[in-house]
């Protein structure tokens, strides 16, 4: 069985691969990134997916990204 290492925003293109990934009968560990995002909610909707569909999640936080970029649109 391949075994991939999904990383997950927990938003619609990332929670659709995991799906498809899944259904091509793939081993998924799923991955997620804190960096201080303003929409951290997908955080919590990628956490909700995995539990639901049994699949390892790591949430890595790497919210020192916010100092580096700090006009970005994304933090």
């Amino acid at each position: 069985m391949t075994k991939i290492i999904c990383i997950l925003s927990g938003g619609m293109d990332s929670t659709t691969l995991l799906y498809k990934l899944l259904d091509e009968k793939k081993e998924v560990k799923a991955i997620s990134f804190n960096y201080g995002q303003r929409h951290s909610r997908e955080l919590q909707v990628a956490a909700k997916t995995c539990k639901k569909l049994e699949i390892e999640h790591k949430i890595i936080n790497i919210d020192f990204m916010k100092d580096l970029a700090s006009n970005s649109a994304l933090t």
